[in-house]
């Protein structure tokens, strides 16, 4: 067993895996709200803030698959929502996690650092930029005034 994570988690729904949570009927994807607040209560302990936005029928609004522009137009909204928020802590202690899949994660990082992004411009191209895998952990970080770093520390993958 680990040490404990002395952390308040927040449950975010816009960071969710690229694509969203839809079901395939006859050739049509269909959305499928996620977990409800009950089923979300269930699962996560009391530790956890769930927002408002998690109701009765689950947190996903879309109604059928996100597409791959779609995703980067969430990313980076909230890769701005991060950047203020991480401007907002108080002591250098203070942390920001937010755990996502592979498409989701590339996505974000693209936010973070265009100039890593594909230069097509095509909003809906694949994911290439980041190769994660499912298995990535980046710690982008900022030395000095604006300039980027990135530190990488990546899992095997199986």
């Amino acid at each position: 067993a680990g040490l404990p994570l002395r952390a308040a988690p927040i449950v975010t729904v816009d960071l969710f895996e690229a694509g969203g949570v839809f079901e395939e009927s006859n050739g049509v994807p269909v959305a499928n709200g996620g977990l409800s607040r009950e089923e979300m209560a269930q699962v996560c302990n009391s530790a956890f803030t769930i927002p408002s936005e998690v109701g009765s029928t689950g947190w996903y609004r879309e109604s059928g698959r996100e597409s791959n522009g779609a995703c980067r137009e969430r990313c980076a909204a909230l890769a701005a929502r991060l950047r203020r928020l991480a401007a907002s802590l108080s002591t250098e202690s203070e942390t920001i996690v937010a755990v996502s899949h592979d498409y989701t994660a590339c996505a974000l990082l693209e936010a973070f650092f265009p100039n890593r992004a594909d230069a097509s411009g095509d909003p809906n191209r694949k994911f290439t930029a980041w190769r994660h895998y499912n298995t990535g952990c980046a710690s982008p970080g900022a030395e000095g005034v604006g300039r980027e770093t990135r530190r990488f520390h990546r899992t095997l993958r199986e």
